[in-house]
């Protein structure tokens, strides 16, 4: 008896996989302030969070459940595609299952929903996010705030390449009060580093390989094109090259504590391009009021930046926008605070302080 033939299968984009029965993979990432579990059925992507988050043997404070296959209901799905829903992770630890057919894009999801752990967390205790840089090294630290193309990226970067500093961070300062004590504690959003082709020209014979892969072009490769150009052309382009933390060998996030004491010794400085290196002090009150201009309500109220699949309560701008001035104000009462021109180095800075 001769069978039917078989059916053809469905054609699909190859960017959508549909998962067979695998078995899951879990880790543990440490976020500094607390713990995220993953477990997923789709352990490529465990390899790529360990390149934005270390990894540890700490109990998981929060759990995020990964699987790489179509929703149950897709008519619930975000425009990427990708469904959340609530699922305690056991033992009283908040949780969030995330569903999505695309690797790529379940990984995005992921990242974003591990930094929506972490910026629970903070929550809870009232945070307040900076659009500020901060690198530390022997009892001092440096806070660089200002707005995108105020310099700070760059300076920190010259104070990690060529003067031993730490990351703390690029461009999402965390600034929120200990509950154990009077100390405050400052630490990061665990994001890229986007380096502009000036700066990546500048530093490139100090600069880490910023790839994960081999099939990418090395940055000599990349800055090919860029290197006869002139200057005011080179400096006039928005391109950037995305580095990680973990391509600086800097472990990010991290914490550290601010004693009303005044160590570390604290800098709160706001850089601004110019044609020659010049400080101005600033007076505490002053710059307790600079520093709350920075406050990021644009990333802490977008919801796609902030998405709060959590579910928790969250603060309003305007009790986010207080508490942050709080903080700023806290942070700028034991601290010298500098109005600084600069042209791209912090050494005559760091010689002054």
């Amino acid at each position: 008896m001769i069978g039917r033939p078989a059916p053809k299968p469905h054609s699909r984009s190859p960017e959508h996989v549909q998962a067979a029965a695998h078995p899951i993979a879990a880790a543990t990432y440490d976020l500094a302030v607390t713990t995220v579990t993953v477990r997923t059925d789709h352990p490529p992507l465990l390899d790529e969070l360990t390149d934005y988050y270390r990894t540890t043997t700490r109990p998981g404070g929060y759990r995020i459940d990964a699987r790489l296959r179509r929703p149950p209901d897709e008519s619930r799905a975000d425009r990427y595609g990708v469904t959340y829903d609530v699922a305690p992770g056991g033992a009283g630890r908040p949780g969030i299952r995330v569903v999505c057919p695309a690797p790529a894009r379940l990984a995005t999801a992921v990242r974003k929903t591990v930094r929506d752990a972490m910026t629970d967390w903070l929550d809870r205790r009232r945070y307040a996010m900076f659009h500020a840089a901060a690198v530390h090294r022997d009892g001092l630290l440096v806070i660089l705030a200002g707005d995108a193309g105020a310099g700070k990226t760059t300076l920190a970067l010259d104070a990690v390449l060529r003067h031993g500093f730490h990351f703390i961070s690029n461009d999402h300062l965390i600034v929120y009060a200990d509950p154990a004590g009077p100390n405050l504690a400052i630490t990061s959003l665990p994001t890229r580093i986007p380096l502009k082709i000036r700066t990546c020209l500048d530093y490139e014979a100090a600069l880490p390989e910023p790839n994960r892969t081999s099939t990418q072009p090395s940055l000599r490769a990349r800055l090919d094109p860029y290197r006869t150009l002139p200057t005011d052309q080179v400096n006039a382009i928005t391109t950037r090259v995305d580095f990680l933390y973990s391509t600086f060998r800097q472990p990010n996030p991290v914490t550290l504590d601010i004693h009303p004491a005044g160590t570390p010794k604290t800098a709160i400085v706001f850089p601004e391009f110019g044609p020659q290196w010049h400080t101005d002090p600033i007076p505490t009150s002053d710059a307790a009021t600079a520093l709350a201009a920075h406050l990021r309500t644009d990333w802490v109220f977008d919801a796609d930046c902030t998405p709060n699949h959590f579910a928790s309560p969250k603060r309003t701008i305007h009790q986010f926008t207080d508490d942050g001035r709080d903080l700023a104000q806290h942070l700028a009462e034991n601290a010298t605070a500098l109005q600084m021109k600069h042209q791209g180095t912090l050494d005559r800075l760091l010689c002054s302080l």
